[in-house]
């Protein structure tokens, strides 16, 4: 990533991780996808944004400081990690609560 950024710019670097996960998003929910996995606070927000999500009700705890979140108007669950929250076993353990 540092590469890239040198490269590019830290900000438009940033900004083209954002745009292709919030599209990525979009486009897997127009397939039926209704759960994700968001890692990175700038990333959950443009991907909760693409999905037309306006509010959330909290849900059971994957780590410290991290819960499931279930759309208020749609059938979609998320697990939005931010920052230094959730712990080495943090995705691997989202994961095995997405498929049960």
């Amino acid at each position: 990533m540092a590469a890239i950024q040198q490269q590019y710019g830290a900000q438009k670097a940033s900004q083209a991780v954002e745009t292709l996960f919030s599209q990525l998003a979009a486009r897997l929910a127009a397939e039926g996808v209704a759960r994700f996995i968001v890692a990175g606070g700038e990333t959950s927000g443009v991907v909760t944004q693409s999905l037309g999500i306006k509010g959330f009700h909290i849900g059971p705890t994957i780590s410290p400081g991290v819960p499931w979140v279930n759309a208020l108007d749609k059938p979609v669950s998320l697990a939005l990690k931010s920052g230094n929250f959730g712990d080495e076993a943090f995705f691997s353990r989202a994961q095995r609560e997405f498929l049960s």
